[in-house]
């Protein structure tokens, strides 16, 4: 257990902010996975998938610091530029396990999540 995926230490550049940090761990997932050859459903001339730096969430979220995790709620995930459905009833592990950054984001349960919005829009 003392390796560190490529996916953990993009984790940890995205909550740090450590811009070479993630575009390293970008290389060496792509080295990773040119040794191992191209996969079965992947051309061998495929592009790699581009780096996602600086996600915006999508507009009409709110900031993490007005999340109450106690509510039920739509995340936006920073790293897979997806919206997760929040589960309420992960509240109390969500208010000891979360990490805050200095640019409002939440690291949490290999998430990064950068903004919210209410279930129903309201």
């Amino acid at each position: 257990m003392n390796r560190i995926t490529a996916t953990m230490k993009e984790l940890v550049a995205e909550v740090i902010g450590d811009g070479n940090m993630f575009d390293k761990a970008r290389q060496e997932k792509a080295m990773a996975a040119d040794s191992k050859g191209a996969g079965l459903n992947t051309p061998p001339e495929a592009d790699p998938e581009p780096a996602r730096q600086g996600m915006i969430p999508p507009p009409d979220l709110r900031p993490m610091r007005n999340f109450n995790p106690a509510e039920p709620a739509i995340l936006h995930d920073a790293i897979n530029d997806s919206i997760v459905t929040w589960d309420w009833e992960r509240a109390d592990d969500f208010r000891q396990k979360a990490v805050y950054d200095a640019e409002g984001r939440v690291a949490w349960e290999g998430h990064v999540f950068d903004g919210w919005g209410n279930v129903l829009g309201g």
